[in-house]
């Protein structure tokens, strides 16, 4: 309930935060159909994606086209991987979520994660991404 009122509360104050939502949500979807276009469409002409892990901070993509290369290896890797956005909490420009990804690995073992992402958004467009 707390989520919920945090996320209502945060969209009366941006007039933005529904539409956030509404592209990560288009982002998930696309990502369980293997819709690199459409991911690709959602992001900002100057988009960066960083991944955090322990102390280290790496750019992991700084171009829209490093993005689709990276996500077609990775849909070669993990052909059945599938996403879902389970929390989601809003500040001014900034959305942070929890996801659970799905996977079976290439001996059949199902594999779960879970991590936090935060989104930053330019206008309608995701212009950065922090991946723990």
């Amino acid at each position: 309930m707390k989520t919920g009122l945090f996320v209502l509360l945060a969209w009366c104050a941006t007039g933005m935060s529904q539409d956030y939502i509404d592209i990560i949500n288009d982002q998930a979807r696309a990502f369980n159909s293997h819709d690199i276009q459409t991911m690709v469409s959602n992001l900002h002409a100057d988009f960066k994606w960083y991944y955090v892990m322990d102390d280290e901070l790496t750019l992991e993509t700084d171009s829209r086209d490093q993005f689709a290369t990276n996500l077609k290896s990775y849909y070669t890797q993990f052909p059945e991987v599938r996403s879902q956005i389970v929390e989601y909490s809003i500040v001014g420009d900034k959305v942070s979520f929890k996801e659970e990804v799905h996977w079976t690995n290439d001996k059949g073992k199902k594999g779960v994660s879970t991590a936090i992402g935060v989104y930053q958004f330019k206008g309608d467009k995701i212009y950065r991404v922090w991946y723990y």
